[in-house]
């Protein structure tokens, strides 16, 4: 399935934004590689200005602040806001890991329409956090999603794939790209998802300083005819760089852990591998549902997100 131009506007599944870059947890095969991040801000007036340049050409069903850990950022709700005020998208939400659920402020709650809170084993909000935050939902009208994940998949390699079928196949079968389509805006860039932005932190702690995020990311300034080339750029034909140290969605599953010390400094101690951490059962699958989707494309048939709007 690829990003669908309609009436004029790019309709991506998904827009994300981080908040923070960084997270108050270390968790292993993190997809967003927020452990290695030193602590980090985005600028709001970078995002009123990539918003006022994407808002003409895109549109989404649900544009997500997140991270990271998105409450880390005292200025979230002014975030929020400029994101309201573009009308890029049809909801707003915040993706939060709960530890932070006391920081969230009326200013906040106006200005969404949806929290999901992500449950940790190690890291989970007690019952009266949580029903507390529940009574506010019910009073703001917003929705809240809460989902226990006890596992993660392996994602990043700690030794790059080479670039041969197994890594196209893991690439087409990749749900966040293509399916999901959690395409991630930062600072004068999107990208097809969010591995560039915490990829050359965890590469320099593997000893590997070339990997540079921009080279996998759409310029958004530097663009003519920014829709049709925007369009270009989210349906590629071939993985990118960074795809050469992700496993996709076809990683094996294992119990959700924080990473310890050595680790943080060193991820080449996790030994993360292709020929280790492959589920060819999972991979399998997702090609099965890349194909599926790429059919109803091909005969007419919108996505079920899509048609929703109709």
């Amino acid at each position: 399935m690829s990003c669908l131009i309609r009436d004029g506007k790019l309709y991506p599944r998904t827009l994300e934004y981080s908040a923070a870059y960084h997270c108050n947890l270390a968790c292993d095969q993190c997809s967003h590689l927020s452990p290695y991040t030193a602590t980090q801000f985005p600028k709001p007036e970078s995002l009123r200005a990539d918003l006022a340049r994407l808002a003409p050409v895109m549109h989404t069903p649900e544009f997500r602040l997140l991270g990271g850990e998105p409450l880390l950022n005292p200025a979230i709700a002014e975030l929020a806001q400029i994101v309201r005020e573009s009308g890029i998208s049809d909801t707003i939400a915040v993706t939060t890991n709960g530890v932070l659920l006391h920081r969230m402020d009326q200013t906040l709650w106006e200005y969404i329409d949806r929290l999901q809170v992500t449950i940790y084993p190690e890291a989970a909000p007690n019952e009266n956090t949580l029903a507390n935050i529940a009574a506010r939902a019910e009073e703001t009208d917003t929705e809240l999603c809460i989902i226990r994940r006890p596992t993660f998949r392996a994602m990043a390699l700690t030794q790059p794939q080479p670039d041969d079928l197994i890594a196209r196949m893991v690439f087409r079968g990749c749900q966040n790209a293509h399916i999901k389509q959690c395409h991630m805006l930062s600072e004068g860039h999107l990208f097809l998802c969010a591995l560039p932005l915490g990829l050359g932190s965890f590469l320099g702690r593997l000893s590997e300083h070339s990997y540079s995020p921009a080279g996998d990311g759409f310029d958004l300034y530097g663009s003519g005819d920014l829709l049709s080339e925007l369009h270009a750029y989210l349906n590629p034909p071939t993985p990118m760089e960074c795809c050469r140290y992700c496993l996709g969605d076809a990683g094996v599953r294992s119990e959700h852990r924080q990473l310890t010390r050595a680790e943080l400094a060193d991820p080449s101690l996790l030994r993360v591998t292709r020929a280790t951490h492959l589920s060819g059962a999972m991979l399998a699958r997702l090609l099965a549902v890349r194909s599926y989707n790429d059919l109803r494309r091909a005969v007419g048939m919108p996505p079920s997100w899509l048609q929703s709007r109709n």
